[in-house]
């Protein structure tokens, strides 16, 4: 996935500002952003993707607000593309445009839980209620050591010290074996 921004020179107004957009290219996939950007045209840094400031200009504020977004983006659509690269998930634009307007912060990995519980509806087609219940009681035993221990269980920390610390809790700390 890359991503560059242009100026859209058909659309410039009567002060000489152009529209800068928000271009997202991988393989087919093409998608434009509007971001509700203008600069002039003497005023852009194609080369940095960024608008060229100074205080002696007429626009410095709305500049110094417009590099702020331009930044925020840049750092969002970077954590776009790792989740995509890390989680070895093909690039869609319905993916990606669910990932891109989602508020909250985009974590690169998918999450434990959410792992967890894409495995219980799934196992939902073959196995039975009995067991369907044990693996949503082992989730709230888990969701319980994650609270006391302040450990936050994800998929790359489950490893021989989660085992150690997951078995002292459950034996010590609730006593599952009396």
């Amino acid at each position: 996935m890359r991503y560059y921004f242009e100026l859209r020179k058909d659309k410039i107004n009567q002060n000489g500002l152009i529209p800068l957009r928000l271009v997202i290219a991988n393989g087919r996939y093409k998608i434009r952003k509007n971001l509700g950007i203008k600069t002039m045209l003497n005023d852009w840094n194609n080369d940095l993707q960024i608008i060229t400031n100074f205080k002696q200009n007429p626009f410095y504020q709305d500049y110094e607000n417009y590099n702020e977004i331009i930044n925020k983006e840049k750092k969002k659509l970077d954590k776009i593309s790792a989740f995509f690269k890390y989680n070895e998930i093909a690039f869609t634009e319905t993916l990606f445009n669910e990932k891109y307007n989602d508020d909250r912060d985009i974590k690169v990995t998918i999450g434990f839980f959410d792992a967890y519980d894409e495995y219980i509806k799934v196992s939902k087609l073959t196995k039975t209620k009995g067991t369907i219940t044990k693996y949503g009681t082992v989730k709230n035993f888990l969701i319980a050591f994650e609270k006391y221990m302040k450990f936050e269980l994800r998929l790359d920390n489950i490893d021989f010290q989660f085992e150690e610390a997951f078995m002292d809790y459950c034996f010590n700390t609730r006593q599952t074996l009396k």
